[in-house]
């Protein structure tokens, strides 16, 4: 039986962006398999409601960022976590993941997740 456990956000995190790196262009990935928040489209491309914040974000900050990139979950974390000018996003927030990002900002309130779907 699959269980459902209600998580308190999908939050947005950006690890080793400073101000100096504004300037340059930085990596931006995502969990590859998150719908309505993160998924790729009929011809491959990212979409998705996390997916068009994220953009507008920004492009409001005059921020320089290459395409998004969706990768399975663990592999987008280890890019976060090892590439300097990285943003990652829809990534749940918890006590183990705490110390390892620089969280910014909430992309959805609480919601309920499918954990035989999405590894936590």
């Amino acid at each position: 039986m699959k269980t459902l456990l209600q998580c308190g956000t999908i939050l947005l995190c950006i690890v080793g962006l400073n101000v100096s790196a504004a300037a340059k262009e930085i990596t931006v990935v995502a969990m590859n398999s998150f719908q309505p928040f993160v998924f790729s489209d009929a011809n491959g491309e990212p979409t998705g409601i996390a997916i068009s914040v994220v953009t507008t974000l920004l492009e409001q900050a005059d921020i320089k960022a290459g395409p998004i990139t969706l990768y399975p979950l663990r592999r987008m974390m280890t890019l976060v976590s090892k590439e300097p000018n990285t943003l990652g996003f829809a990534l749940f927030r918890n006590p183990k993941r705490e110390h390892l990002y620089k969280w910014i900002g909430h992309l959805a309130g609480q919601i309920g997740v499918d954990t035989a779907q999405v590894p936590l």
